[in-house]
């Protein structure tokens, strides 16, 4: 049973978000999410293909790799080979080999939150591990308290007040009009959300979007 690591093409995408999305779990750790890949995807599905990597095992997508700033890798690791060593063993060889076309040689980052016998290998190989993440999660069982704003789901008559508020957050924001709509038609979107919040002026002065991946496990973006 051989392991093929592949750039991730433009058909395959969403067969990628499905499997990101179908790998998360309320008691485990967060990894590589479909909001991500949603998120990037604004940028245009060609632009986000050429970053991901995905590894595959008899055609079944068992883990996928977001590459960020050329030196950054975030994974997402199936649970069915948590504690696989000669996965993990492949996984560990393609990133270290930058001939392989993951990583670049020098300095570099491994974002793995998961992946058991992955994370084991990485430590066993020198690697060290980084800042750590505190990630913050609520039950949604019971109701949640009101709040002094009005909340909106945008849609596209509303997109230029949910893309202007956040340009007006971060003033460096790339994020563009064209790049909500590019989002809001990909397929991680089907299960989103973007929410606006109104004050007692029924000004707009915030916003976020909410990404599921239809498992009870939401992303905030």
């Amino acid at each position: 049973m051989s392991i093929t690591l592949q750039t991730a093409t433009v058909a395959s995408l969403d067969e990628v978000a499905e499997a990101v999305a179908s790998w998360q779990q309320d008691d485990g750790s967060v990894q590589l999410h479909p909001g991500d890949l949603g998120w990037n995807w604004s940028s245009g599905a060609e632009a986000l293909a050429g970053v991901v990597r995905v590894w595959r095992r008899d055609r079944q997508i068992l883990a996928v790799g977001l590459v960020e700033d050329a030196g950054l890798i975030r994974m997402g690791i199936a649970p069915s080979v948590d504690r696989d060593d000669p996965f993990a063993a492949q996984l560990l060889a393609d990133l270290s080999d930058p001939a392989r076309g993951v990583l670049p040689a020098g300095k570099a980052s491994v974002e793995a939150r998961s992946g058991t016998a992955f994370r084991e290998l990485l430590r066993q190989s020198g690697w060290v591990a980084d800042e750590p993440w505190t990630p913050l999660r609520r039950d949604l069982t019971d109701e949640v308290e009101s709040l002094d704003l009005r909340i909106e789901v945008a849609d596209a008559h509303t997109a230029p007040t949910r893309v202007a508020v956040q340009q007006a957050v971060f003033p460096n924001s790339t994020f563009t009009l064209e790049r909500w709509h590019t989002m809001a038609a990909a397929s991680p979107y089907r299960r989103a959300r973007c929410l606006i919040g109104y004050d007692a002026h029924e000004t707009a002065v915030a916003i976020v979007t909410v990404w599921s991946a239809g498992r009870g496990r939401p992303g905030l973006l």
